[in-house]
């Protein structure tokens, strides 16, 4: 995840990152994240590590840890120069994937000249996801806590599994009384953690609810559809 800020500053800024995301495991402890200034002005960077948990909203949650490494803390790359961040895990594996984030944020200085100038530019700061491989892999999710009342609709989605999924193709689907869809409505969920849940509502029109018969939600949860359907009683449309 990458996040740009403008600043009262007139300089180019930026800097790319691979890979997108690291996995590590018992065996594999440790692993590098090159980072590449492709701009002709040098780039300094502040490096932290943080424990990186979910709300049920989906909001992340990072902590202060010292389970996961990261050096150096600080650097300087020099125009169209990389460097290499070391990542190396502490701590032992668990039963659930234990997730952390590497934020790399670009640190500017202040300069009084160029702060003169009208024009603004853009500091980035990005957010690698990190994974640790669990004693045990397993996958699974599910839809859980599905009701509709007073035209609103609320669902779970709960990873059940010990490794983390990627939700895709979330869609609920109102049915009418013959069985034929009346409207869609795309989600966005993204990562569930292991043993993370996301919680979700639907505002119903009045219209909508009213000609509904059922609800069926779908979530891809990685390879794994999780698909059920929700008949509704008029009583649920009630405000």
């Amino acid at each position: 995840v990458c996040s740009l800020r403008a600043t009262q500053d007139v300089r180019a800024a930026g800097f790319e990152f691979s890979p997108l995301r690291v996995h590590l495991t018992a065996r594999d402890r440790a692993s590098l994240i090159m980072l590449t200034n492709p701009n002709d002005t040098p780039v300094r960077l502040e490096v932290q590590a943080s424990h990186w948990t979910q709300a049920i909203d989906g909001q992340p949650i990072l902590d202060a840890t010292d389970d996961l490494i990261v050096f150096p803390e600080l650097l300087t790359i020099q125009p169209h120069e990389h460097s290499n961040l070391r990542v190396a895990i502490m701590a032992h594996a668990s039963a659930n994937e234990a997730t952390y984030k590497v934020s790399i944020r670009e640190i500017r200085s202040y300069s009084p000249a160029i702060s003169s100038h009208l024009g603004v530019s853009i500091q980035m700061q990005a957010d690698i996801p990190v994974f640790i491989a669990p004693t045990i892999e397993r996958h699974g999710g599910a839809l859980t806590d599905i009701i509709v009342q007073k035209r609103l609709l609320s669902f779970t989605v709960a990873n059940v599994g010990t490794l983390h999924f990627v939700a895709t193709d979330a869609r609920v689907t109102g049915i009418g009384a013959d069985a034929r869809p009346l409207f869609f409505q795309d989600l966005d969920i993204s990562d569930v953690l292991a043993g993370s849940k996301r919680r979700y509502q639907v505002d119903l029109s009045h219209q909508q609810c009213s000609a509904l018969r059922a609800l069926t939600i779908r979530v891809n949860a990685g390879d794994q559809p999780l698909i059920q359907t929700l008949d509704i009683p008029a009583s649920a449309c009630n405000s």
